[in-house]
């Protein structure tokens, strides 16, 4: 919904389609075995994401359905996010860190999942380290507040007229030939861009997301 060269906006609503791993049974997967399946579920909060320029993370603000509430700021450390034909494609990582409302306080998330991948060898300690370098920066931007976190973030509303935006025709057969033995992770779209997330048998572990736009973007609206 914000696409700038000094930063990218975009919104996930609350009721958004989503297609994640899960087992045959039924049960949602973290770390995926090679036996699974799509489930198809809803987006069930509000998730608006700050994505600086060629950073290894992302900025997320979550708010209860209807923004009833706001939840917390979330760092989602991953791949930066480069640009495709259709949009854009990340790496998500393991590792995330989640803030207080109030940026008094943090802890990182997720250190079992990211203790087990090293464990299985999926991850390397050097590329765990990575990971919580590049969260160790952010947490220091937080605390200078320093951008996004020197604007009122928690304040921002959509647009009440954009609808619940649904996933593309044909998403199942664009992202195919990507990969030599793909394995589609997990689908869903945002507000303005639909979001396709998928990953090489070869890295289990982690999320290849592919972004795309789907019409220009309004300019931002605050409550």
């Amino acid at each position: 919904m914000h696409d700038t060269p000094g930063r990218l906006v975009l919104y996930l609503p609350a009721g958004t389609p989503w297609k994640k791993p899960i087992s045959k049974d039924g049960t949602p997967l973290r770390l995926t075995p090679e036996d699974w399946i799509l489930g198809d579920y809803r987006w069930p909060i509000e998730n608006l994401r700050l994505v600086p320029p060629g950073a290894s993370h992302s900025v997320l603000l979550l708010w209860s359905k209807g923004f009833e509430s706001f939840l917390t700021w979330y760092v989602n450390l991953e791949e930066p996010f480069r640009r495709s034909a259709i949009g854009f494609d990340y790496m998500d990582q393991v590792l995330d860190i989640e803030i207080s409302q109030d940026m008094k306080s943090w802890r990182w998330k997720d250190e079992d999942e990211l203790a087990e991948a090293q464990t299985l060898g999926l991850i390397s300690d050097d590329r765990a380290g990575e990971f919580r370098a590049e969260g160790e920066v952010v947490i220091e931007n937080m605390e200078a507040r320093k951008p996004p976190f020197d604007e009122a973030w928690d304040n921002w509303r959509p647009d009440p007229s954009w609808p619940i935006p649904e996933l593309p025709k044909g998403w199942d057969i664009r992202y195919r030939p990507c990969l030599p033995t793909p394995s589609i992770l997990a689908l869903h779209t945002y507000q303005q861009i639909a979001k396709v997330e998928v990953v090489p048998s070869t890295a289990p572990p982690s999320v290849r997301s592919t972004v795309a736009l789907r019409k220009p973007s309004p300019s931002l609206s605050w409550a």
